[in-house]
């Protein structure tokens, strides 16, 4: 009998139940029939992760919600391989996820199994690396054969994409890609030997998110012809956390400034903060996570006013950011031109994202980033440097089209409605005012909370601090004009 619905169709619904994760129907479609199986299995085995937590484990393997997240031992997946020869024949496995923990006995026969599978993949796509557990993977630690067996991986034609988390990786190891369109770094120590190093063809990325304590390391890797070429990057994440920072960041962005559509920043103390379970005490030694954030008093009338701040970031950092002049050669001559960069150079951009954090210090005191978010937006709406040519060069403001402020809390929801939100409201709408393409302002207030904690916030608790936000006296009149949305998320500390 000629099945009833065409094999797109099928096709289409397996992908479905794929992303949705119901794995478990996904299973059931592959024992109907010899037709559903051959169009099934493809989503079915898609992705692998493996895990060095069982790495003996080799018993027969059932894709499962968990599994992607826990991942198989590699013996299991290279039985299902013997079994399904197919697999591998057909390049059915396309993305592929490593969980590292702590360098053990474990972990080499970990690595001698993965080693023997990593061949079999030829049509990777996506490659994650990623610790297991608390702390920085070393690379070198890792054993030869792994990391031969990874460098082969990543001279694949069909990988595309990349993303490391907390690992201290050598750049080197990228540069065996020229086909490598994203690339996401997180919580990573990066570092690079530009002495010698040549590559063929560079990658050329249209993706990037750069969360990595040595930023001048990525960005002197971007500026060798060993690094992946970004003038037609289209997504940037980066985050910041010292002056110099936003000097290489500015670099980066002069790279793509034509390309670039959408700009995510992140001070870097989000990340931070949501680590935290204790309140952070002005003064104290937590002071190093107040990046950007300045400290407001809440008085007894609920009228805001800016503490005396403590030595940190903002007092160092321009009025505009990434306002940046540098000179750099041009020929080996040593005859040099002088550049001029800042965010209205970014010609193309559309969307704007920030990531930042709001944090208590006792009852009395907040902490918040609205003094950073203004001096960008301010930035943002300024004519572009006019560069030093003998060229008449036509200067035009960017037409940002959305606006998202996502803020991190590590205080009490309760806090929200005491803060006063003038300073963020004034900088929005000095920034409808000058710039008419701007159509929606989301603000996500984000929730941290630790599972295991007495009294965690619920989704009723946001539900009510977002109204209430909705009705503040300096939101509420953007809000009722359909220019900012103000949403609520809750989130697990476990998972950051």
């Amino acid at each position: 009998m000629p099945p009833e619905l065409p094999a797109e169709l099928l096709d289409k619904i397996f992908f479905h139940l794929w992303a949705s994760t119901d794995f478990t129907s996904l299973n059931a479609c592959t024992e109907v029939s010899a037709f559903f199986c051959e169009l099934a299995e493809p989503h079915l085995y898609h992705h692998f992760t493996l895990s060095d937590s069982h790495p003996y484990d080799e018993s027969p393997i059932r894709v499962t919600a968990d599994s992607i997240r826990t991942g198989h031992s590699p013996s299991q997946v290279l039985r299902l391989l013997s079994d399904k020869p197919y697999i591998v024949s057909s390049g059915y496995v396309r993305s592929l996820m490593l969980l590292i923990g702590k360098i053990t006995d474990q972990t080499r026969h970990w690595e001698e199994e993965t080693s023997r599978l990593l061949p079999l993949l030829t049509n990777l796509e996506s490659v994650r690396v990623m610790r297991r557990g608390v702390g920085t993977l070393s690379w070198t630690c890792l054993g030869r054969d792994f990391r031969r067996a990874f460098d082969n991986v990543m001279r694949l034609s069909s990988i595309r994409e990349v993303v490391l988390r907390h690992v201290r990786m050598p750049l080197e190891v990228l540069h065996k890609s020229s086909t490598l369109k994203r690339l996401r770094l997180s919580a990573c120590k990066v570092n690079c030997c530009l002495e010698g190093q040549k590559v063929k063809h560079r990658a050329c990325l249209s993706w990037l998110s750069v969360r990595t304590q040595n930023l001048s390391s990525f960005a002197s890797w971007l500026d060798s012809p060993a690094g992946p070429d970004v003038s037609q990057l289209q997504y940037l994440r980066v985050d910041m956390e010292t002056v110099a920072d936003y000097e290489h960041a500015s670099y980066i962005l002069s790279l793509c400034s034509t390309s670039l559509e959408t700009l995510a920043l992140s001070p870097g103390g989000e990340g931070k903060l949501a680590c935290f379970s204790h309140q952070v005490v002005p003064g104290g030694t937590d002071d190093v996570v107040q990046l950007v954030n300045l400290l407001y008093c809440i008085g007894k009338d609920r009228v805001n006013v800016v503490a005396p701040q403590p030595h940190h970031l903002m007092y160092h950092l321009r009025q505009h950011p990434f306002s940046a002049t540098r000179s750099s050669p041009v020929s080996s001559n040593s005859v040099s031109t002088t550049t001029f960069f800042s965010l209205p150079c970014l010609s193309s951009l559309k969307n704007l994202a920030f990531y930042v954090g709001f944090w208590a210090c006792g009852t009395t005191m907040y902490s918040a980033p609205f003094e950073f978010v203004r001096r960008v937006l301010e930035e943002i709406q300024a004519l572009p440097p006019l560069q030093t040519t003998h060229r008449l060069v036509r200067r035009s403001q960017i037409a940002l089209k959305s606006l998202t402020l996502e803020f991190v809390l590590a205080m009490d929801l309760s806090l929200l409605p005491v803060i006063s939100w003038l300073p963020l409201t004034t900088a929005l709408s000095a920034l409808s005012d000058a710039m008419p393409s701007l159509k929606v302002v989301v603000i996500k207030i984000i929730a941290v909370v630790d599972p295991d904690q007495e009294h965690p916030t619920t989704i009723e608790d946001m539900t009510k601090t977002v109204k209430v936000l909705k009705a503040d006296v300096h939101l509420v009149q953007l809000v009722t004009a359909g220019l900012v949305h103000i949403v609520g998320h809750i989130s697990n500390r476990r998972r950051l």
